[in-house]
């Protein structure tokens, strides 16, 4: 089965932001025929609801009925699904070409009836495939499933160390209603170590009251599955509405050429802004197509600085989700300074780190002023080819930073299961090294055993390994860390790594060499 043989829709509202794609199981009698599914995704408020959310559609056409569906369907039409749906010109992620991306972390899938029965049997089979579902009666039919090995969906090919749960161990979330609701289809789905309000159960059947498909969309909304690892990480997360108006943020922005680029600032929780002047401050730049609502929780800085309580946290947004350096040179550091001016932080302890494009980013600006940073710290970047593929810039590291006299401490990071553009960085130690006092000869190795410690909070550390340089002084100046079974994501660790890295330095204002703090 093609998408062409499927009921699609994509909202007119889509655009530089991922776009959640739905996945709709009509019930028997209305998803035979691609007349009959047309008209049940209208009627029911779906064709509605995705519209004013934002989010595209897929309904499946069976003509043999559910018990009929090829295995693994979804997963097949979602392959498709990333090439297929255009937002509307001129509103999509520069450089491509109107594609709408449609992420793999934001799927969700509704059944009804039957198409519930299905959903549920997929659901238990494929726990990792859809951040969230909704059932609309129906029930699990195979519960033999349960026990077997999950399919670690983000990576195919996991390492040998990497131990499959079975499906009945990998948290899902899940909205029950009427007849889904019933005792054995909840607790085989509703599993333990799902975030709290992953998880709903409503034994009336409420999905024919008005409005109902705008709430299980809604609901839909707040889930995201991390690719932290072969099965994800499962979290309940704000929307972009409630990024922009909680209280957990200060929204601030900067105008740079003209352009404005938004920023949220986080201080530890609970903190008040007297009480965080003079804290250093953590800029994490988000990947392309990832704006920082959603890149706000995903490799665990802000969680850092609430347990720590030892640094604020800014996200600065760019233009269409992406950072180019062409365009946007000199932002991180126009950010920074305006958060030090207005929450009276340390300028001498600004640090930049970025995921993927963020990382090319981090690097093209601490390299280029390398006055405005005292460390830095990039994750999952992409080679130059990659970089210059995608419109990110002609360069990752500034031209001639190798051979001059400023330090820039610089901490890598990348995944063992990433793509290879993303794997290869012993090149950019050609950059680091030299202007940071280090020989690439020789490395001191930090990994699970003797450094990545669950006595010093790392939950995964020995997933961790690092190849440490030290300076002549023997202080760590530049690391390259791998992170084992993490495909192009994050996990909370790297942050922790990266701080314990990064908070050791200082720089004096317009200084090209850093200070190195005492323990």
């Amino acid at each position: 089965m093609s998408l062409s043989e499927c009921f699609t829709y994509i909202s007119a509202k889509a655009g530089a932001d991922p776009v959640r794609l739905v996945f709709l199981c009509a019930p028997a009698g209305s998803c035979e025929t691609l007349e009959a599914t047309t008209e049940f995704a209208r009627a029911s408020g779906w064709v509605r609801a995705v519209e004013d959310g934002g989010a595209a559609l897929v309904a499946p056409v069976v003509p043999g009925g559910w018990a009929a569906a090829p295995k693994g369907l979804l997963h097949s039409l979602y392959g498709e699904a990333r090439g297929y749906f255009r937002v509307a010109e001129g509103r999509g992620i520069p450089g491509k070409n109107d594609v709408a991306w449609v992420w793999e972390v934001l799927l969700g899938l509704v059944g009804y009836g039957e198409g519930a029965c299905f959903a549920a049997d997929y659901v238990a089979a494929h726990p990792s495939f859809c951040a969230a579902s909704v059932l609309v009666g129906g029930q699990m039919s195979d519960f033999s499933v349960l026990n077997e090995p999950s399919d670690h969906w983000f990576v195919a090919e996991p390492s040998e160390f990497y131990a499959a749960p079975a499906n009945k161990d990998v948290p899902v979330a899940v909205w029950f209603i009427g007849e889904a609701a019933d005792e054995a289809t909840v607790a085989a789905l509703a599993r333990r170590g799902a975030p709290e309000g992953c998880v709903r159960v409503d034994a009336d059947d409420v999905s024919a009251e008005e409005g109902f498909a705008a709430r299980a969309l809604d609901y839909l909304s707040h889930a995201i599955r991390w690719k932290s690892g072969p099965d994800g990480r499962l979290a309940w997360h704000h929307t972009a509405a409630e990024f922009d108006v909680g209280n957990t943020y200060h929204h601030r922005s900067v105008t740079l050429r003209g352009i404005e680029y938004p920023y949220a600032l986080h201080l530890p929780c609970g903190m008040s802004t007297d009480d965080a002047r003079d804290l250093p401050l953590v800029l994490s730049i988000h990947g392309r197509g990832e704006p920082a609502w959603i890149f706000s929780d995903k490799n665990g800085w802000e969680r850092l600085a609430d347990e720590t309580r030892g640094f604020a946290v800014a996200l600065p947004d760019s233009p269409g989700n992406i950072w180019m350096d062409s365009r946007d040179a000199g932002v991180a550091a126009a950010v920074a300074a305006d958060a030090v001016g207005a929450f009276g932080l340390d300028a001498s302890r600004v640090y930049i780190t970025g995921f993927s494009n963020g990382a090319v980013y981090t690097a093209q600006q601490a390299t280029a002023h390398p006055e405005n940073f005292a460390a830095a710290s990039s994750w999952n970047g992409p080679g130059l080819e990659a970089v210059a593929a995608g419109g990110m810039g002609d360069h990752v590291f500034a031209e001639g930073f190798a051979r001059s006299a400023a330090e820039m401490p610089f901490w890598i990071c990348f995944g063992s299961a990433d793509g290879p553009q993303c794997r290869d960085h012993e090149g950019d130690l050609a950059h680091v090294l030299a202007p940071n006092g280090c020989c690439g000869d020789d490395a001191v190795v930090w990994d699970g055993d003797n450094h990545y410690l669950k006595e010093f909070g790392y939950a995964e550390g020995d997933r961790l390994t690092s190849r440490v340089f030290m300076d002549a002084e023997g202080c760590p100046r530049v690391g390259i860390t791998e992170v084992r079974d993490l495909p192009h994501g994050a996990i909370a660790d790297e942050a922790r790594a990266a701080w314990e890295f990064m908070k050791r330095f200082r720089r004096p204002e317009g200084s090209c060499k850093v200070e190195v703090l005492e323990s």
